[in-house]
């Protein structure tokens, strides 16, 4: 379906943009903010630990707000981090909090991603769902592709423009999404 296909590239240009930088990140690290090893440890550590709170902050929003909202805020929120990183470098502790929100707003839109991908495609959701890997996986390396491109011909510094950049049809594709009614809070509680 057409709304399949939407969801598809969305997934592909957010991992694609996530990847051209997370894939240089520690010379990104380095040069842009000159953090050792250690400082960048650090850093890679909160993006691990605050996706895994995205990904659960995803739940809640998609349950709260429904899916099209989660997309389009998270898609969003990376284009603005992106920037904010890109053009206003500063301490660690700032950088650590750029991080962070990096981190959560890259990993939450995906539940709301596979139930829209579920909602769309009736009983060929797990061809979905595993295309929607596929494309997880095509992004990664699109994105790696690229970001190598960037740094060669206008340094690591640029990786966060690059990102932002891809983002922004994701986030043309997201507005378009249905706005679906949210569905009611089940009782787990056994009757």
């Amino acid at each position: 379906t057409r709304a399949a296909v939407r969801l598809l590239t969305i997934s592909f240009l957010i991992l694609a943009a996530q990847y051209s930088v997370f894939t240089y990140l520690r010379p990104y690290i380095s040069e842009t903010g000159g953090y050792g090893i250690g400082a960048s440890a650090f850093l890679l550590f909160l993006l691990g630990a605050f996706g895994i709170a995205g990904n659960i902050a995803g739940g809640y929003a998609l349950d709260r707000w429904g899916a099209k909202s989660t997309i389009v805020g998270c898609v969003a929120a990376n284009i603005v981090l992106f920037v904010a990183l890109r053009f206003f470098p500063g301490p660690l502790p700032l950088t650590a909090l750029l991080f962070a929100l990096w981190a959560v707003a890259s990993w939450a839109y995906s539940p709301s991603v596979n139930v829209e991908l579920s909602a769309s495609t009736g009983e060929m959701r797990d061809v979905a769902l595993a295309l929607n890997m596929t494309a997880f996986n095509l992004g990664i390396a699109g994105g790696s592709a690229l970001g190598g491109a960037v740094i060669v011909t206008s340094g690591v510094a640029n990786l966060m423009l690059l990102g932002a950049l891809l983002l922004l049809p994701a986030l043309a594709l997201s507005a378009t999404l249905p706005a679906r009614p949210r569905s009611p809070q089940l009782d787990a509680r056994c009757s």
